[in-house]
């Protein structure tokens, strides 16, 4: 099970006006709607509606007179019989009520009624379908989420070419995307955090990270590598330099490996000793051992690197497959302060001193 952890969709969700307070809304509907039920839902929504200054007696209420007047007209509407669509907006007042108050758990079923009752205009009910499947989302009921995210998703798509069309969000892709890695489908990731990042781009850095994560939990190297290079372009760091170099080291690709590590030196974001053996070993390995003895040479006189037996041996071999003699053979003298009677030690430097004397 992976540890990775996906930061948090801020949730965005937009309380829909009662549809009843829309002129177009209510002459369509209006012979589903008594004036006694339209009544009572106009003084229950004041508690969230704005001041209408034009009605001084919302003007004049105080919040808790508010409170007070939509707690009672809610009570009055539980107590009568509704008929299918003033029950729907009922529904739809009470958990924007609750959204209002931020209370999501209370808010979700009351949507969730509304939209289940399917008498509502085709678009009022996707904007129901986009809500609860952001809530959903934010109440961590995944398969929820995916299942409305991925339904409001198609119909938007095909309604893209219609006057007043309502478009996709990155968000809306991302919540689908971390509802997918909430339970570890990383097939299922990608699609969508591929597209969050095409819409948002440049996106937050977590949001590239989610990506990296579903690549690497299915092995996909290339892929990896790909997503890794657009990060560092955008938020370069040491630790993507790190899983950089060592994706391409797991490829075989040692002398990419070694290119991205000597990147990260440059550009200054190498400070741990692992990393500077790393790169001396690396550029031993790719027949370039003068890059890694000066990288680890100034590592070492600067005291990033500890002045060990291990690291003045791998310095001392990084002069000798360089052929810098002379340095290796200063490198021997440390080492023989260390172990002065190290016989492996003292042979190799009387023939490095033979070798000198000859140059």
């Amino acid at each position: 099970m992976t540890h990775f952890s996906v930061n948090t969709c801020r949730l965005i969700i937009i309380v829909l006006a009662i549809v009843l307070l829309s002129t177009h809304a209510h002459a369509r509907s209006a012979n589903k709607l008594s004036p006694y039920v339209q009544k009572l839902l106009l003084q229950a929504q004041q508690v969230i509606a704005a001041p209408n200054d034009n009605d001084k007696r919302t003007v004049s209420l105080s919040a808790e007179q508010l409170e007070e007047q939509s707690t009672a007209a809610i009570k009055k509407l539980t107590k009568i019989e509704l008929n299918d669509y003033e029950e729907t907006l009922f529904h739809k007042l009470q958990a924007s009520i609750y959204l209002h108050k931020s209370d999501y758990d209370s808010a979700l079923p009351h949507f969730e009624k509304a939209w289940s009752m399917k008498v509502l205009e085709e678009p009022e009910q996707r904007q129901l379908q986009h809500i609860i499947a952001q809530l959903a989302f934010s109440q961590e009921q995944w398969n929820k989420a995916i299942i409305q995210m991925e339904e409001w998703i198609s119909y938007t798509t095909t309604q893209a070419e219609k006057p007043n069309a309502v478009s996709v969000s990155a968000n809306d892709y991302l919540i689908l995307a971390q509802s997918h890695a909430k339970q570890e489908q990383w097939t299922a990731v990608i699609s969508p955090i591929n597209m969050a990042i095409t819409l948002k781009s440049p996106a937050p850095e977590s949001w590239y990270q989610l990506a990296l994560a579903s690549h690497q939990q299915l092995g996909q190297n290339n892929e990896s590598i790909s997503v890794l290079q657009t990060i560092l372009a955008i938020y370069p760091n040491m630790r993507y330099w790190e899983q950089l170099a060592a994706t391409y080291q797991k490829t075989e690709q040692y002398n990419q490996a070694l290119t991205a590590l000597r990147a990260a030196y440059i550009g200054g974001f190498i400070k741990k000793e692992k990393h500077y053996i790393w790169l001396t070993q690396l550029a031993m390995q790719q027949n370039v051992p003068l890059r890694g003895a000066e990288v680890l040479s100034t590592a070492i006189e600067s005291g990033q690197v500890k002045n060990s037996t291990e690291n003045l041996k791998l310095l001392a071999n990084a002069w000798l497959l360089a052929k810098h003699y002379k340095e290796s053979a200063t490198v021997i003298d440390q080492l023989l302060e260390q172990e002065p009677n190290n016989k492996k030690m003292l042979k190799l430097r009387s023939q490095l001193a033979q070798h000198i004397n000859r140059t």
